[in-house]
């Protein structure tokens, strides 16, 4: 639970980091980090077990990221 809860705090902080800049204005950044990962590591299951493919799957995360911009 710790490399969890310290990759998803990298991530808000990368939010953060845009929001501050006015790249992106999402209120909270630890909750799109948390759905960013969730999304991504979905995925990742997805491909490991056939039901979505790898590009697919890219795709549908760049997608999420993009969301935020």
């Amino acid at each position: 639970m710790c490399e969890y809860a310290r990759f998803h705090r990298q991530i808000a902080d990368l939010i953060r980091r845009d929001r501050d800049a006015g790249l992106i204005t999402t209120a909270d950044p630890e909750r799109a980090a948390v759905d960013l990962v969730a999304h991504a590591e979905g995925l990742a299951y997805y491909v490991l077990i056939g039901v979505v493919g790898v590009e697919a799957a890219r795709v549908r995360v760049l997608a999420a990221v993009a969301t935020l911009y």
